[in-house]
């Protein structure tokens, strides 16, 4: 009998063991490790109108035709960070994608084009900092390393053999965040940041690509049942700013305008055993995307979007050693 009593007592401990990651804000404590493995699948589209002569004065004459894009990428993420102090940690970050995008009026970029491109591959490996600044409250930097196939993908048309791309950017990227969490005199638990990062213009393939400078918000609040049981949900809102880079699609340089993103984005974290947690995951987005504006031959031309959707549903595990 005394020794089921231990086995019951040992039982209810490990359970009852939270992770030190839980929000936000959180960080690890001196050698303490943290891997994780996350999958998820991703669908979006968006409604845009192209302007075959943008400079027209006649309506009549802008040549508008309707385009919408689709396109949905599965995606896998692996991640390792380790705890050199109570306050600094470093990590890696590797994912790897498969992604289909498809334009409904293809010949906004090329005259029979499919209009259709696939990409496979890994993404640019990401280092990570951390620093706790207080408890509940942390920075971190990541860097994005070009490390991996970064060939753009293009469509089959009547100068061109569709070819399969790259996932990765190419393009050097910082992004740096700083976030917190806190309980509320009621006992509730809120977590907040602000993030922002740029990416720095660099040459592949023989065209210039950048990636454009962007910030952003993110509030949100946590439920919990049990120390084993958490919901998190909150919005993210996230604005870029205007920036030229080559692309594949339209074969030439393009100037794109501002976009914004708002997301709603919910974790459902499960503790199913000591230091591992399970957490299925749903962010729904909506996107203001940019105004893309080029030149191909004597005539501007321009796509102005009127918005999409973009929805993404996963799990993570996470693994707390």
């Amino acid at each position: 009998m005394r020794f089921w009593l231990s086995v019951l007592s040992t039982a209810v401990c490990v359970s009852a063991h939270a992770a030190s990651v839980q929000l936000p804000g959180d960080s690890l404590s001196a050698g303490q490790q943290a891997i994780s493995f996350s999958t998820q699948y991703r669908e979006w589209q968006s409604a845009s109108e192209y302007l075959a002569n943008a400079t027209a004065l006649d309506s009549d004459d802008l040549g508008k035709e309707k385009v919408r894009t689709e396109g949905q990428q599965w995606y896998y993420q692996l991640t390792y960070q380790y705890g050199i102090t109570d306050t600094w940690s470093v990590g890696l970050k590797q994912g790897f994608g498969d992604s289909t995008w498809r334009n409904k009026q293809s010949d906004v970029y090329d005259e029979n084009s499919d209009g259709q491109m696939d990409s496979a591959g890994a993404h640019d490996l990401s280092l990570l900092l951390g620093y706790a600044l207080a408890p509940g409250v942390a920075a971190s930097l990541t860097l994005d390393v070009p490390s991996a196939n970064a060939t753009q993908a293009t469509p089959d048309s009547d100068t061109q053999e569709a070819e399969t791309g790259g996932e990765a950017s190419g393009v050097p990227q910082l992004h740096a965040n700083v976030a917190a969490n806190w309980r509320n005199e009621a006992g509730t638990r809120w977590y907040g940041a602000v993030f922002g990062g740029a990416g720095v213009e660099t040459k592949v393939e023989e065209h210039d690509r950048t990636q454009p400078w962007y910030f952003g918000l993110q509030f949100g609040t946590a439920t919990e049942w049990s120390v084993s049981h958490r919901l998190n949900y909150g919005l993210k809102l996230e604005r870029a700013m205007p920036f030229s880079s080559y692309s594949a699609e339209l074969n030439t340089e393009v100037r794109y305008g501002d976009q914004s993103r708002l997301t709603l984005e919910s974790v459902y974290a499960w503790q199913v055993f000591r230091h591992i947690e399970l957490k299925p995951f749903l962010r729904l987005s909506m996107t203001q995307l940019p105004v893309q504006k080029f030149k191909r031959g004597s005539t501007q031309e321009r796509i102005e979007s009127a918005g999409g959707t973009d929805s993404t549903v996963g799990v993570a595990v996470h693994w707390e050693i």
